[in-house]
């Protein structure tokens, strides 16, 4: 019995490209509010997956008077398979070895330097990207198909608007605003979720 309202984010499935806007998280809020205000909806509840659910928090920091209270238009989230800040410790390096940390960190500050090398990045030899992808996307027991669609959806983003948005989610620090939120919260993530973790 209720209304569901779905769309593409900038940059992603049929929507329009960045334009001149910022490519970032809180750009990405911004359309959120703007969504949220043409529905004319006295209530809403807000659901987002992985890039999805940063811009659900960036939301509610940037628009705290409507995020519950007696006027707030925002009854509930769901933030699936997401995180609220330092995305390379939280989502990559937790289970590794210093070592590795290092070097993981190295080549994000590599990558992040210049939007253009994101296309280096993806022409990497195709057995160390399907073992990167095997790595960062799944828990044990991937499939071919399943590990060539990953492949297949990483390819599909604008190389210098993804390294530039990879930028605004590596800056991201939104654990206060989840502490904050008064409204009930529900949080789901695979308990052998590789890239999200516990």
């Amino acid at each position: 019995g209720g209304r569901y309202l779905f769309y593409d984010a900038r940059g992603h499935g049929r929507s329009v490209p960045w334009g001149d806007e910022p490519t970032s998280v809180p750009t990405l809020a911004a359309d959120l509010a703007a969504i949220i205000a043409a529905s004319r909806l006295d209530s809403v509840i807000l659901a987002g997956h992985s890039l999805g659910g940063m811009t659900l928090l960036q939301y509610c920091h940037d628009h705290p008077a409507s995020v519950g209270g007696p006027s707030g238009v925002v009854r509930g989230l769901a933030l699936c398979n997401t995180t609220f800040g330092d995305v390379i410790n939280s989502l990559l390096l937790r289970p590794l070895p210093a070592v590795a940390q290092r070097g993981l960190r190295a080549i994000g500050d590599w990558l992040l330097a210049d939007p253009d090398r994101w296309g280096e990045l993806q022409s990497m030899p195709p057995a160390l990207a399907q073992w990167l992808v095997r790595w960062i996307g799944f828990a044990r027991g991937a499939s071919p198909t399943q590990l060539a669609y990953l492949g297949t959806f990483d390819a599909s983003y604008a190389n210098p608007a993804l390294s530039r948005l990879l930028g605004s989610i590596l800056s991201l620090d939104l654990r206060e605003t989840l502490e904050s939120l008064t409204v009930p919260v529900l949080v789901v993530t695979g308990a052998q979720d590789r890239l999200i973790g516990r």
